[in-house]
């Protein structure tokens, strides 16, 4: 059951993360405005992408650690890394596609 909740509470991350993450990507299109070329253009979407996806790797990671230590048994430590993973492999590819569908 606690896993369960583990994943429940990584799906309210996601959500609450891009939300946010929204307005965070918003911020440097309106400073920089239609000014920068195709190249520059590029650069900052790939820099932008790879910034999100860095961070939603490191929210992963930490709700993992915290849901280690609380976590009476240590031997389902390595259980809750890889859950993370794949829940997190699962929302990139799932966002991925939706982005290819556009």
């Amino acid at each position: 059951m606690e896993i369960l909740s583990y994943i429940f509470f990584l799906g309210i991350i996601y959500i609450v993360f891009s939300i946010i993450w929204f307005f965070i990507a918003l911020l440097p299109k309106y400073v920089l405005g239609n000014k920068v070329n195709n190249i520059q253009n590029t650069v900052l979407h790939y820099t932008i992408k790879a910034a999100q996806f860095y961070f939603l790797a490191a929210l992963t990671a930490i709700k993992a650690i915290e849901a280690i230590k609380e976590n009476i048994d240590n031997n389902q430590g390595p259980l809750y890394m890889i859950i993370g993973g794949i829940v997190l492999y699962l929302y990139l590819v799932g966002k991925i596609e939706r982005s290819k569908m556009r």
